[in-house]
């Protein structure tokens, strides 16, 4: 009995530790997929029934769409930060000699964009809640 509380114990501490390494670097992606590409119109036709179970075939047929990438946020502790946004317009247009000169009506997709900020928003509150869990954990074990 002892040994399987031991083992226990270990894997909860490297899960935590795992969890602890993750939260330094925060990765958001949004992607999307052509309506008419979905193989039915409605959560109903996707799910093929209701309730938990409908939800999850639901999400294994949209992951087999192969969805394209529309927005992308990383954040790091060291303060490094990335973000990639949807815009609309032509990002460069050639100059003379083969100059490249920026685009003035470039703009970003605001709706698309707004999404993909809730999904961040989403994730560091995911992310504070973790760091939260852990910090209780260990403050307990001591």
């Amino acid at each position: 009995m002892a040994k399987e509380w031991e083992a226990t114990l270990t894997d909860l501490m490297q899960s935590v530790a795992r969890q602890i390494r993750d939260s330094a670097e925060l990765s958001v992606v949004t992607k999307y997929v052509l309506a008419e590409r979905l193989p039915g119109r409605t959560v109903e036709e996707l799910g093929e029934g209701e309730g938990e179970d409908s939800a999850d075939r639901l999400a294994e047929r949209l992951k087999r769409l192969e969805a394209e990438a529309v927005a992308l946020t990383e954040m790091r502790w060291d303060g490094d930060f990335t973000a990639i946004v949807p815009v609309n317009g032509a990002p460069a247009v050639s100059g003379e000699e083969g100059e490249v000169e920026t685009n003035p009506r470039l703009t970003v997709d605001g709706d698309l964009y707004d999404l993909h900020l809730q999904h961040v928003e989403a994730a560091k509150a995911y992310r504070r809640e973790l760091i939260d869990w852990i910090l209780r954990a260990v403050n307990e074990l001591r």
